[in-house]
């Protein structure tokens, strides 16, 4: 689960819930002269229950609120099922460590059977979230702290039948961390 707030004014809450189901996965790592580089891959099923950044636009416009699912109608979110992929790459030495990753799902609003049984929804949606990071630390392979640069991006995107609604955000860190 993972809830953020957008933006400084209106601070539109996003929470996210996802249940991944098992999938494939792939890992290669090669190790020679001090260096050591890995390369994985996980993509599986993604089953969620997500806040919709659609549905408040998508009803300002004079979208049928008796149209959306119940749960959207009752809590303002949506359960959806899709794709979760997770690419990441590392890249270690006895000074430096360099790495880069993505977490990205995407999934097609559940329509049917959700509170009322007996309702099939018409209206469409869609949502995705994605978040990168990279990083570049330094410091003595033996010595405690080591001094790095994060830096981090995330998207989401929501669709309400013909409404489409995209944040992002992006962050820049610059710390010494230390495992005592």
């Amino acid at each position: 689960m993972s809830s953020h707030y957008w933006g400084t004014q209106s601070l539109q809450k996003d929470r996210w819930f996802s249940l991944n189901t098992p999938g494939a996965s792939f890992r290669y790592r090669v190790m020679g002269g001090g260096v050591t580089a890995e390369l994985s891959l996980q993509a599986s099923a993604a089953w969620t229950g997500q806040d919709s950044l659609a549905i408040s636009p998508y009803l300002a416009a004079g979208g049928d609120q008796t149209q959306l699912t119940s749960v959207a109608k009752h809590e303002g979110y949506n359960y959806g099922a899709g794709l979760r992929v997770r690419p990441e790459f590392r890249l270690y030495t006895k000074w430096l460590s360099i790495g880069a990753s993505l977490d990205a799902s995407r999934v097609t609003g559940i329509r049917a059977m959700d509170r009322d049984h007996s309702f099939m929804s018409p209206v469409e949606v869609m949502d995705a979230r994605a978040r990168a990071e990279g990083w570049i630390e330094a410091g003595p392979e033996n010595w405690p702290l080591r001094v790095g640069i994060h830096g981090g991006w995330i998207r989401r995107e929501s669709q309400v039948a013909t409404i489409h609604v995209v944040r992002s955000e992006t962050r820049l860190m610059l710390g010494v961390g230390g495992v005592f």
